[in-house]
């Protein structure tokens, strides 16, 4: 059956339950730009579509008011929820009851002049008479509306009165006639599927709203009870949709990250999936804040790292079977986050994730996968932080390692550094350590690459709003003396009180470092999640820590080495070893030659031969060496880093040579500087381990 309806007309039945939305409708989607091309469209008289509506005896379940009783047939709408939500809204001045998602704007206005539809600019409109608001036009009609105009503004009132074919035309948007098309079939689950292919047409529904459309044909509590526990887990800060509910029901009952076995899914098959989602998400919601510093979801790039997570867990007795395992799925989330897993092809990528857990039920398989899209590299270097702002994906990680180092606010230690704290004073703001106002008198501020520069995450710390907003415009040189060291240490800002300096050369040099601080602390973090190291116990191993400190040493001497031969035109080799110490190394060379007399002696003149005499505190000399440094800076970006890493392997060398108690400290100082000599040698390889 057919007929037709003026729009003033639908707006009326739908103010007095005559029309519904099918529980399996999508929420509301249009954007601004598609609702000023409808309008437009319909000022023009332009065809805009028709309607298709469900004329069911038996009513299906709705969105929005219940069907009174003296309605014989519930009239539901499959085509024409955007256009309708629309049109009601901005001729009633509010969205209609069955609303979800977020509703159309209403500050659509009409030029009378060029007749264009434009949403309210304050710069563009104010002031100017031919813009007039389209809504206010709609609720009063054209001739109310000059009324009302003239009570205030005689000169307002008389520039309409010329206009007023125009607004007429657009008043009469209302008696706009539109051809309803009825459908009488019964069985829901063939609505849908006339549903699902209508709506390929206009704003095409995704793949998420045609698999819901189909699980709501079947099970139609479905989305009652997704709003329940969206609502539910929003009061932990946790934000879910109607889409993401679905991929989990569809994840977890077909095994595929992609959409296409869903209408096999009988209604148990569902509600199952559906049971197993819930019990997965109410083991992971607990589970992230704590062990993982995630504390809401507003804070992740993407939903898609939670797919695996549930299925694995609805598998396997809604737990992490262990704290390793649970350890290693959250060192994959974290560099599935910065190296951008499911950025694109998204759901081929989960697809083939969620076939790897179903055959392997394995998550080093898992990071396996993202290790070989990435080149079998997943260390961050400093490279990776250059330029890299509070909008990259490394910001996560670097927030996840403020909250795990226990920062605090650099004003009043007492408070922690979280983003759900309570009052706006205490709200975690993103702080620049050198202030952007200064830098920019130094930088300009209409390059992109300087603008990256100033911004980059290196110059980023983060404070209570009210300490940002104290230490305001103040050099880092003047402020950062006052914090306490360790604080400084817990968001990787280095101490080194030479590298405040506000100028040029001292901010490059400041951020080179930080960025060095970062990647350190980010690699160092992800390894001891990965080889399940515990933060507080650590290997007592003379022989394993003997033979690490013998390969970083290898690699520094053999750096040592490669710049001498890269450079050999322009450094003397009596210059390259510093004069103070090689009198001791002759000295050094001399005593072994005693020892062993059937060694030659001339070749124990040669640069490599000698090397074997230095020790730790002679190597960091000869590359800080004022005549030197120019050849290592680019390895190792500043002097003082150098020197604190190369205390911190004398310190483990001295302890493991005079056979002293290896203590915590010792151990974490020496493993730390191991990490970072390895990081920073290895993309030159030249790191032995």
């Amino acid at each position: 059956m057919a007929t037709t309806q003026k729009i003033q007309s639908l707006i009326d039945d739908i103010q007095k339950n005559r029309y519904f939305l099918p529980e399996f409708q999508r929420g509301f989607r249009w954007n601004s730009e598609q609702v000023k091309k409808y309008f437009q469209s319909l000022y023009r008289g332009y065809p805009t579509g028709a309607f298709l509506v469900w004329k069911a005896e038996i009513p299906s379940k709705i969105k929005g008011s219940t069907p009174t009783e003296d309605n014989t047939f519930t009239r539901l709408i499959l085509d024409g929820q955007q256009r309708l939500t629309t049109l009601y809204t901005l001729i009633k001045g509010f969205p209609p009851n069955w609303i979800e998602g977020k509703p159309p704007r209403t500050d659509l206005y009409f030029n009378l002049g060029d007749e264009e539809f434009q949403y309210f600019t304050q710069t563009l409109m104010s002031g100017k008479q031919e813009w007039i608001a389209v809504a206010d036009l709609l609720q009063k009609g054209a001739g109310a509306y000059i009324a009302s105009v003239a009570r205030s503004n005689r000169e307002l009132s008389e520039y309409l009165l010329t206009q007023l074919e125009r607004l007429n035309r657009l008043d009469n948007i209302k008696n706009y006639e539109y051809y309803i098309q009825e459908v009488e079939q019964q069985d829901p689950l063939q609505v849908v599927e006339i549903f699902n292919l209508v709506n390929s047409a206009g704003t095409p529904l995704s793949d998420a709203d045609l698999a819901l459309a189909l699980i709501t044909g079947r099970w139609e509590d479905c989305k009652d009870k997704m709003r329940a526990a969206a609502k539910k887990y929003s009061k932990v800060h946790f934000h879910f949709d109607l889409d993401f509910f679905t991929r989990c029901i569809s994840v977890i009952a077909t095994s595929r990250g992609v959409f296409d076995n869903v209408s096999s899914l009988t209604k148990d098959d569902l509600i199952d999936a559906w049971n197993k989602t819930e019990k997965s998400l109410n083991y992971l919601v607990n589970v992230l804040p704590k062990h993982g510093y995630i504390d809401d979801t507003s804070f992740l790039s993407t939903p898609y790292i939670f797919f695996p997570l549930i299925y694995y867990i609805s598998n396997n007795g809604f737990k992490f079977p262990d704290t390793q395992t649970r350890d290693k799925f959250l060192y994959w989330v974290y560099n599935a986050l910065m190296w951008g897993r499911y950025s694109s092809s998204s759901e081929s990528s989960l697809d083939r994730d969620i076939r790897i857990l179903k055959e392997t039920n394995s998550v080093d398989e898992l990071i396996k996968m993202v290790a070989l899209v990435r080149g079998g590299n997943l260390e961050v270097t400093e490279a990776d932080l250059e330029l890299q702002g509070v909008r990259s994906r490394l910001y996560q990680i670097f927030y996840i390692l403020v909250r795990r180092n226990g920062a605090a606010d650099w004003a009043d230690p007492s408070l922690p550094l979280y983003n759900n704290i309570v009052g706006r004073t205490y709200s975690i703001e993103r702080h620049h350590i050198f202030p952007k106002s200064k830098l920019y008198k130094i930088f300009s501020s209409n390059s992109s690459y300087d603008k990256s520069l100033v911004n980059e995450l290196a110059n980023i710390a983060l404070l209570t709003s009210a300490t940002n907003h104290s230490i305001f415009n103040t050099d880092p040189s003047a402020y950062l003396l006052n914090i306490d060291e360790n604080q400084l240490r817990c968001q990787f800002v280095p101490v080194e009180s030479e590298l405040w300096q506000m100028s040029r050369e001292g901010y490059l040099a400041f951020i080179k470092e930080r960025r060095q601080l970062l990647a350190l602390g980010i690699n160092k973090f992800l390894h001891e999640l990965y080889q399940g190291k515990s933060t507080i116990h650590v290997s007592r191993d003379v022989d394993q820590w003997r033979q690490r400190l013998e390969q970083a040493e290898l690699a520094i001497r053999q750096l040592i080495l490669e710049i001498a031969t890269e450079y050999e035109e322009d450094i003397h080799p009596n210059s390259y070893i510093p004069q103070h110490f090689v009198a001791k190394i002759d000295g050094r060379v001399q005593k072994y030659l005693r020892h062993n007399p059937s060694e030659n002696s001339e070749t124990f003149k040669s640069l490599k031969k000698r090397l074997q005499f230095f020790d730790m505190s002679e190597y960091c000399e000869l590359i800080v060496s004022n005549s030197n440094w120019q050849y290592f800076e680019s390895y190792f970006g500043s002097k003082g880093a150098v020197q604190s890493r190369f205390t911190q392997l004398q310190s483990l060398r001295n302890t493991l040579a005079h056979n002293r108690d290896l203590t915590d400290v010792i151990i974490k100082d020496g493993e730390a500087a191991i990490l970072w000599f390895s990081s920073v040698l290895r993309k030159y390889s030249l790191a032995a381990a």
